[in-house]
C-alpha cells in the first residue's frame, strides 16, 4: 500500500463506516425509485431533487431523516406558488410512504429553490435569509441526486463555474471566492448554534454534537484537498464534490503523502463512528450513563478537531494557502 492511497484504503476498510455506506446506498435507491414513479410532475416543472444529511453522506442510522431539496431550473419570473405546492405535496407523500420522520419544523425548509436565484444572490445581504446560501453550500458539500440527474449535474457545473468565473484557465488561480464561502458557511453554522442554544424547546445538545463532528467534517473535509492540491479549475472541484465528506478528507490526506498520521486517522474514524452510534440509539444512557457520555463525547470531539487542525496545518499545505484560512 503506497502512502498516497493509505487514507482512502483505511476509510474503505473501516467496518462500521463501510456498513453504514452500504446501507445508505440501499436506502438511497429506495428514495430514488419512489421519486422515479412520480417523475412526470418534476419534469413538467424542470425540477430536480437532491438529498443532503446523513443519507447523502453515506452515514445513515436508525434516527436518520430525509433531508430533501427541490430545485427548479426555470427562469425566476416563471416560478409560481402553485408549482411549489405540487412539488412539496409529492415530496411529503413520498416521505410518508418510505416511513421517514416528518420534515423538521413543520416543513419550514421544504421549499422549491430557483437555481437562477441561488446563483444571482451570491454575496448579497439576503443570501442566507431565504436559506439560499445553505442550499447552495449543501449542493456542493453534501448532496446526492435523487431525481433529474442531467439537471442536477448542470446545476453543479453552473454553481462551480460561478466561483471560477475569474480564473480564465490560469494555473496561478486560487479558488479564494469558494474558500471564503466555505469558511463563511462554517461560521454561519456556529452562529446558528449560538442562536438556538438558549431555546429550551430545541434539542441544542444534539445540534452541538453535530457541529463538533459531521458539520465540521463536511466543511473542512472539502477545504483540505482544495488547500493541498491548489485547484485552479472548475473541473477539479466538480470531481471533488462527487465524493462524500469522509472521502474528500481522505483524498486530502493522501495528497499530503504522509503516512505518519495514519494511527491518529484510525482513531479519528473510530471517534466518528462513535458519534454516529450515539445518534442512533434512543436513550443512549442505556449504554453509557449521561454524565460519562458527556465526558466521552467531549474527549472524542477534541481529538476529532485536533486531527483536522493538524491536517490543515501540515507542512504539505503551503503557507500562502494556510494564510487564507485566517486572512
Amino acid at each position: 500500500m503506497t502512502a498516497k492511497s493509505t487514507y482512502t484504503q483505511c476509510l474503505r476498510q473501516h467496518p462500521g463506516l463501510s456498513e453504514r455506506q452500504e446501507e445508505a446506498g440501499k436506502r438511497l435507491n429506495d428514495v430514488r425509485e419512489a421519486f422515479a414513479n412520480r417523475a412526470d410532475i418534476y419534469n413538467n416543472y424542470d425540477a430536480f431533487v437532491f438529498c443532503a444529511g446523513s443519507l447523502a453522506r453515506g452515514e445513515i442510522g436508525a434516527q436518520s431523516d430525509l433531508d430533501l431539496f427541490l430545485v427548479t431550473t426555470r427562469p425566476e419570473e416563471e416560478t409560481e406558488s402553485l408549482i411549489e405546492i405540487r412539488l412539496q405535496s409529492s415530496a411529503i407523500e413520498i416521505n410518508e410512504l418510505l416511513e421517514f420522520e416528518p420534515f423538521s419544523n413543520d416543513g419550514q425548509f421544504l421549499k422549491v429553490y430557483s437555481l437562477d436565484e441561488m446563483l444571482r444572490v451570491v454575496g448579497a445581504p439576503y443570501d442566507d435569509s431565504e436559506n439560499l446560501f445553505t442550499a447552495r453550500m449543501l449542493l456542493l458539500l453534501e448532496s446526492k441526486c435523487i431525481l433529474g440527474e442531467q439537471l442536477y449535474n448542470d446545476a453543479l457545473s453552473r454553481t462551480i463555474t460561478h466561483y471560477f468565473r475569474d480564473s480564465s484557465g490560469k494555473q496561478s488561480f486560487r479558488p479564494l471566492f469558494l474558500l471564503n464561502d466555505l469558511l463563511r458557511y462554517w461560521r454561519t453554522l456556529c452562529l446558528n448554534y449560538e442562536q438556538i442554544r438558549s431555546d429550551q424547546s430545541r434539542p441544542w445538545r444534539k445540534k452541538n454534537i453535530n457541529l463538533k463532528f459531521s458539520r465540521k467534517l463536511t466543511v473542512f473535509g472539502a477545504i483540505l484537498p482544495i488547500l493541498v492540491e491548489q485547484m485552479h479549475s472548475a473541473d477539479c472541484i466538480f470531481d471533488l464534490v462527487r465524493l462524500t465528506p469522509l472521502e474528500r478528507l481522505s483524498r486530502g490526506l493522501d495528497a499530503l503523502n504522509d503516512s505518519g498520521m495514519l494511527k491518529d486517522y484510525t482513531q479519528f474514524l473510530d471517534d466518528y463512528e462513535s458519534f454516529l452510534s450515539w445518534k442512533d440509539v434512543d436513550g443512549t444512557t442505556e449504554q453509557i450513563p449521561a454524565e460519562e457520555l458527556g465526558k466521552v463525547s467531549r474527549e472524542a470531539a477534541r481529538r476529532f478537531s485536533d486531527f483536522i487542525y493538524s491536517a490543515l496545518m501540515h507542512n504539505g499545505v503551503k503557507s500562502d494557502m494556510k494564510k487564507y484560512l485566517v486572512l
